[in-house]
C-alpha cells in the first residue's frame, strides 16, 4: 500500500511539472499559422493524443494542417483573444490509462490595418472621363479582406461608392473614372474607406487619416477658337 501511495504522489508530480513547463505568454496575431508539436513519450503501453484549444474552431481558430489527435498541429489564428492550448498523452497500461498533460496560453492580437495612397493629379480632357488609380493595401488580419470606399467633392450626382471584397492578396488597385469638364476649372477630390473588415470579421485597429485619399483632375484651358 505504501509503495503504490509513493508512485501514484510521484505521478501526480511529474505531471504538475510538466504542466507548468509549456511556454506561457506565447503571442500571435490574427492571421498568423503557428504549428504546434510535442515530443511524445513512446514508452510500452498503446497511446494516443488531443489537443484541445480554447474558443471555437472554424470561428476562432482552424486547423490547416496536421490534427488535434496528433502530436502536431497548425493553427491559424483567425480572431484576437486569450486562448489556452492543451495537449494530452494518454497511455494505457493493460487497462490502466496514464496521462500528461502540457497546457499554456496563446495571446493573439488584432494588427490589421488597411491604407489609400493619393492617386497623381493630372490633366483631364475635353471629352469623356479621366480614370484614377489608387492603391489601397492591408497589414496583419486574414488574408481575405473588404472595405467600402466613397468619394467627396466630385460634386451632386457625380458621387461614387461601391463595397470591394480582396481575396488573398494584400494591395488592390482601385479605379475611379471621373468626368472631364471643359470649362477649365479643376476638381479636386477625396476617396474615404470605411467598413474595413477582414473574413472573420476583425476591423481596422488604426482610424487615422490613412483611410482618406486626395487628388485633383485639373482642367485643361479653356481656350476660345482661332479668330480667322
Amino acid at each position: 500500500m505504501k509503495t503504490t501511495l509513493l508512485r501514484f504522489t510521484g505521478f501526480i508530480l511529474l505531471l504538475f511539472i510538466s504542466s507548468v513547463a509549456f511556454a506561457q505568454g506565447h503571442t500571435k496575431n490574427v492571421g498568423d499559422s503557428y504549428t504546434y508539436t510535442v515530443t511524445a513519450d513512446t514508452g510500452p503501453g498503446t497511446n494516443t493524443y488531443e489537443w484541445t484549444i480554447g474558443g471555437t474552431e472554424n470561428d476562432q481558430w482552424e486547423v490547416t494542417s496536421g490534427s488535434l489527435t496528433s502530436t502536431s498541429v497548425t493553427i491559424l489564428w483567425l480572431k484576437p483573444g486569450t486562448y489556452n492550448v492543451e495537449f494530452k498523452q494518454d497511455q494505457e497500461h493493460g487497462g490502466v490509462t496514464c496521462s500528461t498533460i502540457k497546457s499554456g496560453d496563446v495571446i493573439v492580437s488584432n494588427n490589421f490595418d488597411a491604407t489609400i495612397a493619393n492617386g497623381t493629379s493630372v490633366c483631364g480632357g475635353t471629352t469623356g472621363s479621366t480614370n484614377f488609380t489608387f492603391s489601397v493595401s492591408k497589414s496583419g488580419g486574414n488574408p481575405n479582406w473588404s472595405f467600402h470606399y466613397t468619394t467627396d467633392g466630385l460634386g451632386v450626382g457625380d458621387e461614387v461608392a461601391d463595397d470591394i471584397s480582396v481575396v488573398g492578396v494584400d494591395s488592390y488597385s482601385l479605379v475611379i473614372p471621373v468626368l472631364n469638364v471643359t470649362d477649365g476649372t479643376d476638381k479636386t477630390f477625396n476617396v474615404v474607406l470605411t467598413l474595413i473588415k477582414d473574413s472573420a470579421g476583425n476591423v481596422d485597429t488604426d482610424n487615422s487619416n490613412d483611410e482618406t485619399a486626395t487628388v485633383t483632375l485639373y482642367g485643361v484651358p479653356n481656350t476660345g477658337g482661332i479668330n480667322w
